[in-house]
């Protein structure tokens, strides 16, 4: 009980990502567009270290993604890994993963390696986007228009080093 005494904001973080997770499961459209249209602002980064917001919306955009990927894989349906392709992917973020330890080797903080191996796991998205929006001519449409949209945000979103 002192966890949530000691950190009042995770009263407000727990039943967000619960109902994240329902989305993502429920209506993974909706959880691929949020991911989509809050892009810009995770990658529009400050310049002056990690943001409170850029450690949410990392953790968001990685837990999701991951949750996903097991979720998928627990429940079946088609395969997850349909080409070579699939297997370059996997293996790269494994080896990224590996990576851990000789970044810590080196002198690297734990918290510096996450924020940088966050962006790497931003490639696991493929997987999800390939699963809702390639099934037909409609659902692609559906995914050039939120892309269009983010593009459009990222592109109009003032830089903080401007």
């Amino acid at each position: 009980m002192t966890v949530f005494l000691d950190n009042p904001w995770l009263a407000i973080v727990i039943p967000l990502a619960m109902i994240a997770l329902l989305a993502l499961i429920a209506r993974p459209k909706i959880w691929i567009a949020v991911f989509l249209i809050s892009m810009p602002v995770f990658l529009t980064d400050s310049g002056k270290g990690l943001s409170a917001v850029e450690i949410v919306m990392g953790g968001f955009f990685t837990a999701s993604v991951l949750v996903w990927i097991v979720w998928r894989m627990a429940v079946g349906g088609p395969a997850l890994i349909r080409n070579w392709f699939d297997v370059l992917i996997l293996t790269f973020f494994i080896v990224c993963s590996l990576n851990v330890g000789v970044a810590l080797a080196n002198g690297i903080t734990l918290m510096d390696w996450l924020s940088e191996y966050v962006l790497f796991t931003l490639i696991l998205y493929y997987f999800p986007l390939r699963e809702y929006f390639s099934r037909d001519d409609q659902a692609f449409e559906q995914f050039l228009l939120w892309f269009a949209i983010t593009t459009c945000l990222l592109y109009t979103s003032p830089s903080p080093r401007d």
